[in-house]
């Protein structure tokens, strides 16, 4: 068993650097609330309820999906050439993650354990605290000579008092919230269940990777999700290599791996949508509509064709090594509709229906 070394340092209050074999991050915050800045590039926001043992985390990326190869020329080429193994790098972890969005998904929420969990106060609240403070405060030599010094006379109690009775506001609000959405995702209120997804992070991973998205709970075990992208956007037109001086390499894509990659990431996206969902509500049953919008030079007007519609099952998801699977491979699991070509890419097909 390898050993494993973990150090939190304080550095000033609400402040501190952690250390381990990987890593390194700094949290801002306190028990509550706090934001874990990651030296891997990521940003953890945690909310806890204290007394509850219940938390609710959210782990984003510092920077977000971008087109590869979409910034500023100049820029980009002065970049490549002062560091081309840098440059293939972030090629191929763009590639990697527009291929496999759905390794990164949103945490599971236990709405069961929501729905019957406690006052956040049931044992202390941050009021407590402060009040507990005041009362074994012993003032110094500085303190009964000068009020200046005395945090009893100079209000100093009395803000912190104040502070703490509306942090303790909107901790106690928030669960009372928490528990209201509770009852209603368990008591299948479809509208209840579009919030949830609307407003969570079922989006986050694909944020810019989108045109556009819409959502409608057919019922409380079903959904449907319908989503636009841009393959002109996403997909970049170059390959990037290294030669064997250590050069960097750039070659015009080629049609066969272009429409391969439209391939395994429209089925990413859906794979990544429905396992979102899955984790934030107990819908059965979610049907991923992919279109893809295209110009049509011949009419200037914008062209919006269906290549991917999948109804994707929990039971069915629930069984796939995501590990290890190929996204386009896997939707042979499910009934969909895909048209692939390896000189045409993917073409229009008829979407298919919700039974309700």
């Amino acid at each position: 068993m390898g050993f494993r070394f973990r150090k939190s340092i304080p550095i000033a209050k609400g402040i501190r650097l952690n250390l381990n074999k990987h890593d390194v991050s700094v949290t801002l915050g306190d028990r509550m609330f706090h934001t874990t800045l990651n030296s891997d590039g990521k940003l953890t926001k945690t909310a806890s309820l204290p007394g509850t043992g219940l938390s609710y985390s959210t782990t984003t990326p510092i920077f977000p999906h971008k087109r590869f190869g979409s910034g500023d020329l100049s820029n980009e080429q002065s970049a490549s050439e002062e560091n081309p193994e840098a440059c293939v790098n972030e090629y191929e972890t763009y590639i990697h993650n527009i291929t496999h969005l759905y390794l990164n998904p949103v945490p599971e929420i236990d709405w069961n354990e929501l729905l019957t969990s406690t006052s956040p106060y049931s044992q202390s609240s941050k009021e407590d605290q402060v009040e507990s403070e005041e009362n074994a405060y012993k003032p110094g030599f500085l303190a009964k000579h000068f009020k200046m010094f005395n945090p009893e006379s100079n209000g100093t109690f009395q803000k912190e008092l104040d502070q703490a009775k509306a942090e303790d506001q909107k901790v106690y609000e928030k669960w009372q919230n928490l528990k209201e959405e509770a009852q209603g995702v368990l008591s299948g209120d479809t509208a209840v269940m579009e919030e949830v997804i609307e407003t969570g992070d079922t989006f986050t991973s694909a944020e810019n990777l989108l045109t556009s998205h819409s959502v409608s709970v057919k019922s409380p075990i079903s959904c449907q999700v319908d989503l636009t992208v841009n393959f002109s956007d996403v997909i970049p037109n170059e390959s990037y290599s290294l030669t064997k001086t250590g050069r960097l390499s750039k070659r015009k894509m080629s049609k066969t791996n272009y429409y391969s990659l439209c391939e395994d990431f429209v089925c990413s996206l859906a794979l990544d949508i429905a396992r979102n969902i899955f984790n934030s509500l107990p819908i059965q049953e979610v049907l991923v509509n992919i279109q893809n919008q295209s110009l049509d030079t011949s009419t200037g007007k914008n062209l919006q064709d269906t290549v991917l519609s999948v109804l994707i099952e929990r039971t069915k998801f629930s069984n796939l090594n995501l590990d290890a699977i190929d996204a386009s491979d896997s939707m042979d699991n499910f009934e969909h509709h895909m048209k692939f070509l390896k000189t045409k890419g993917l073409e229009e097909v008829t979407p298919l229906t919700l039974k309700v």
